[in-house]
């Protein structure tokens, strides 16, 4: 019997991670305060196994030289930005949805003192 998960049914499953849907990084440490391991599994964004997305190498260096590239060159900070409204998932149709009246995470870019 195929059984399917949608990414955020496992993203925001709060048995391996307290508060899975609050961006809390300590979560993922252990009572010693190491990265746990063990959560690792529950960590997905790719899919896993014959079904992962043949591309996920190269997605995950090109946003890591993106973000490098941005945080090099700029500092970020939200604008006109409601957890609520813009940014929380309130609907699961296979992806997540946004609240109807959600206008969109803002970011201003500043530019970096050195």
């Amino acid at each position: 019997t195929p059984v399917g998960m949608t990414l955020r049914d496992i993203s925001h499953d709060e048995r391996p991670i307290p508060q899975a849907s609050i961006f809390i990084p300590e979560g993922r440490l252990d009572t010693s305060g190491r990265l746990d391991k063990s959560k690792d599994r529950f960590y997905v964004p790719f899919g896993r196994g014959y079904c992962i997305c043949l591309g996920h190498i190269f997605a995950t260096t090109s946003i890591l030289f993106t973000l490098t590239a941005v945080f090099r060159k700029f500092g970020l900070e939200l604008f006109d930005t409601d957890y609520e409204r813009d940014v929380k998932i309130v609907r699961d149709y296979f992806i997540g949805k946004l609240s109807k009246k959600a206008r969109g995470v803002k970011v201003k870019m500043l530019s970096r003192r050195v």
